[in-house]
């Protein structure tokens, strides 16, 4: 799906064109910087920092480095906020870029266990949040609804 510039207001279209136009590396690695950023996952007990200095991120947030030998089309990072009850399953893309066929059965699979898992849970208060389960399919033009959803923001 490419990006419509002309609904971007225009002071910010040269971050947009910029932000579509990374590899799927580098925009996985963006997503993973903003939730470290909004508090997913845990810092490493063990004390490490990442190549920026910043305490390094062993729990919480998981993303396969070498899928060889594992089951195909699992998502590309698997989050958990601990304080807002939270697991996110997201599958990164480059701009235009779909999901391929087992990609699209795992997403189809956990969303359907996220939706009755979600559902079964609604009304019963467990430490003031219900638990919850997110499937999502983002690629860079996703960025505004990636920031809703990290920042927990609605």
């Amino acid at each position: 799906m490419a990006v419509d510039l002309e609904r971007v207001p225009q002071a910010e279209r040269a971050a947009v064109r910029r932000l579509t136009r990374q590899n799927e590396a580098d925009f996985q690695q963006q997503v993973i910087d903003l939730a470290i950023d909004c508090h997913w996952g845990w810092p490493d007990p063990k004390g490490r920092v990442d190549r920026t200095g910043r305490p390094s991120h062993h729990g919480g947030i998981y993303h396969t480095r070498n899928s060889q030998g594992s089951s195909e089309g699992f998502p590309d990072l698997v989050m958990v906020h601990i304080a807002r009850r939270l697991v996110l399953f997201a599958e990164v893309k480059t701009e235009g870029g779909g999901m391929d066929t087992c990609q699209a059965a795992w997403a189809t699979a956990l969303g359907f266990v996220a939706v009755d898992i979600n559902q079964q849970l609604d009304g019963e208060p467990m430490l003031g949040q219900r638990p919850s389960i997110l499937v999502r399919g983002w690629q860079p033009s996703d960025w505004p609804e990636i920031e809703r959803v990290l920042t927990g923001a609605q």
